[in-house]
């Protein structure tokens, strides 16, 4: 599945059963990153605690960002000026 961030802005839909996310840039506002990695679910397996998934369940999820040392400016938005400094 394929979803810009102009969809995810305009249509606000919930998608479930993600269990990867690729960034193919970095998105303008930082808030639409936490919230798709919020969308991730765990893979299934794993024990469940009180707190919800268990660890294990969440260590095969994955999120991948691709980005450049143009997009600083977005990259701070996401992880703060500091570190993005460090990340280019």
């Amino acid at each position: 599945l394929l979803v810009t961030e102009r969809f995810q802005i305009f249509k606000r839909y919930r998608l479930r059963g993600a269990q990867h996310c690729i960034f193919y840039s970095l998105p303008e506002h930082g808030d639409f990153y936490h919230e798709t990695i919020n969308l991730l679910q765990p893979m299934g397996g794993g024990i469940l605690t009180s707190g919800g998934a268990s660890s294990a369940a969440w260590s095969e999820n994955m999120c991948v960002v691709l980005y450049t040392r143009y997009d600083a400016l977005n990259l701070s938005r996401v992880v703060g000026e500091e570190r993005a400094r460090r990340l280019v």
